[in-house]
């Protein structure tokens, strides 16, 4: 899930999850203690507590920037939108795929990826969806948006890609836009300078991310 700036101050606030704590005078106490010969059982005591304290998986040491719901209005809108969303997602893999469920999606041993972007101050969503073809050594790009426009012509970012799909709205009526190309796996290394199989799963998804982000759904508000 993908949120521009105004779509994510429009439902969450930024805060720190915990002040970063001055340690400078618990080392200067330890130091003292270390290097003190007559030191006695209770600054002993007091040196192992401090060690504990340090090593403590609980303890933060850096300041950590979290994020909340701005409150329970948004909260509700924000649930709303991303269930209308996940339906919406689901017939859209129906639709185009043949699979009505993300569990059937999820059964095929290739590589798969979808983003989800909310932008305009969470007004407008898009999705986009990348699956592995190995026979072909391609990846098969699918675009939506999950709102209506007049227009839906598919921008692509890379000569090598093959387009399979552009088109209008017909008669003028606004539709949901949509299209959909082939991505080689030659292109990684054309486009990003890495051999595609070589990359492990876990890379072979952040590519893709950078892969669906050079695709784009020329759209309209206003009929020509």
């Amino acid at each position: 899930m993908n949120l521009e700036d105004s779509s994510f101050d429009k439902f969450f606030e930024r805060f720190s999850e915990k002040p970063v704590e001055n340690q400078s005078e618990e080392i200067l106490d330890a130091l003292d203690i270390l290097e003190d010969d007559e030191a006695d059982a209770e600054q002993l005591q007091e040196l192992t507590a401090l060690v504990k304290k340090a090593e403590s998986n609980d303890r933060i040491d850096a300041e950590i920037q979290s994020c909340k719901f701005k409150g329970p209005n948004e909260e509700k809108t924000f649930t709303e939108t991303l269930l209308s969303s996940i339906r919406e997602i689901e017939a859209f893999y129906s639709e185009s795929l043949g699979c009505d469920s993300f569990a059937k999606i999820a059964l095929s041993p290739t590589t798969k990826f979808t983003k989800l972007r909310y932008f305009q101050d969470g007004k407008r969503r898009n999705l986009s969806f990348m699956v592995e073809s190995p026979e072909t050594e391609r990846y098969k790009v699918y675009m939506k948006n999950l709102f209506e426009t007049y227009g839906k012509i598919l921008t692509l970012a890379f000569c090598e890609t093959i387009i399979e799909l552009c088109s209008k709205a017909p008669d003028g009526a606004k539709i949901q836009a949509e299209g959909n190309c082939e991505y080689k796996f030659d292109s990684f290394c054309h486009d990003f300078g890495v051999h595609y199989r070589r990359l492990d799963l876990e890379d072979r998804i952040a590519f893709c991310s950078l892969v669906t982000d050079c695709f784009k759904l020329e759209t309209h508000d206003k009929r020509k």
